[in-house]
This record gives structure tokens, C-alpha cells and sequence, in this order.
């Protein structure tokens, strides 16, 4: 099935690497695949070379979601081709630049583009539909200073965390010592097994 994760990655170098195969025209085609849009805002559209954030799911034909990428601030990102690009044999890239701000669509891809052992090719016989909807378009100055900054983050925050790390080896010696004692309260216990929660967090709580 393609929920594991080497047909998940499969899905990723999808939207990097294109796809090369031809299916039958239709009333609403982009490089011979069918595509629907479901909402057009007209806001802000990708220019060429601009890079556009968007959610993006793998749905089959019976709505069953089989992949996601929809959470910031790990969205996927696409830079939109030029119209005469080399890379034009990806029907995802080609699409965003067709889509503004808000915008969602979906594009439907025959499994014969994905031959790859793992797929029930009979399960998902009638193909899967690739769902998009655009958050966000940066110009390529705009998306390198947002990539600087969010490095600049990350190394600001790891800093903090080595800064911190004496700190809490300490906090740490001395909570196991007082469990040995029996001095530790507020432990606690899930599935068998014991806990202690030395800080508490403020980052969203995984789903159960």
C-alpha cells in the first residue's frame, strides 16, 4: 500500500522529478492529464521562477487519503517553470503556475505513471487524484530571504539548546538521584510505563 514509507517517498520525488507518460485528452487537460479546479479566488498568481507553497494529498478514487503534506511549515514548495522549460514533463509544477493564492485543484493520475512495486494496481486501477491548494507565492529574492531567516532561526535555536544542555545533565542527576530516593513526585504512568516530565512544552501535542 502506499501508506509505508518508501511509496510515500515515491510520492515526494514525484513532484520533484516529473512524470513521462501520455494519457487520453480531456475537456481540461495540463500535459495530457485531467485536472479540476474546485476554487479560484483570483488573488496573487506564480510568475516564472517564482516558488509557491501549497498543501498537497493523495487521495484514491473512493476520497481515501494515502498521503499528506498540509501542515506549515513543512509544505511542499515548487518553483514555477518557464514556459519553455526542459522540465516541463511534470504536471504539477506546470499546474501551479496556473493557480493563485487560495486556489485548489486536483489532478488525476493514471496508475501506469507510477509502476512501482508495492502499488495494488488494481485498487487503485481508476488512478489517484493529486489535490493542491496554493498557500503562499514568493519571488525568488523573497523565498531566499525567508529560507536565511529560517536558518538564522534554527541556529539561534540550537545555540539555546547547547547553552542550556549543563543545565539540564544537572536537572537530570539530580531527578534520578531523588527517584532512587523515592523523593520524585508527580511521576507518572502510561501503557507500564513511568514518566516525569521535567519542562513543560508549549508545541502542539501529537495526535493519539
Amino acid at each position: 500500500m502506499l501508506k509505508n514509507k518508501h511509496n510515500y517517498f515515491l510520492i515526494l520525488t514525484i513532484l520533484i522529478s516529473g512524470l513521462t507518460i501520455g494519457c487520453k485528452p480531456a475537456s481540461d487537460t495540463i500535459m495530457g492529464y485531467n485536472y479540476q479546479i474546485h476554487e479560484s479566488t483570483g488573488d496573487k498568481k506564480g510568475s516564472p521562477g517564482d516558488f509557491v507553497f501549497f498543501e498537497f494529498t493523495v487521495t484514491s478514487q473512493a476520497d481515501s487519503v494515502l498521503a499528506r503534506m498540509d501542515t506549515p511549515p513543512q509544505l511542499p514548495v515548487l518553483q514555477v517553470p518557464e514556459a519553455d522549460a526542459v522540465n516541463q514533463d511534470n504536471p504539477v509544477a506546470a499546474l501551479i503556475g496556473k493557480l493563485s493564492i487560495g486556489d485548489s485543484a486536483s489532478i488525476l493520475m493514471p496508475l501506469d505513471s507510477i509502476r512501482q512495486p508495492g502499488i495494488d494496481q488494481e485498487l487503485f486501477k481508476d488512478g489517484l487524484n493529486y489535490n493542491i491548494k496554493v498557500v503562499d507565492v514568493m519571488t525568488q529574492e523573497e523565498y531566499e530571504k525567508d529560507q536565511a531567516m529560517k536558518r538564522d532561526e534554527m541556529m539561534a535555536n540550537m545555540k539555546k539548546q547547547r547553552e542550556r544542555l549543563p543545565e539540564i545533565i544537572t536537572l537530570m542527576d539530580d531527578n534520578i538521584e531523588d527517584f532512587q530516593k523515592g523523593k520524585l513526585d508527580n511521576i507518572q504512568e502510561k501503557d507500564g510505563l513511568q514518566y516525569y516530565i521535567l519542562e513543560e512544552g508549549t508545541g502542539a501535542v501529537p495526535n493519539q
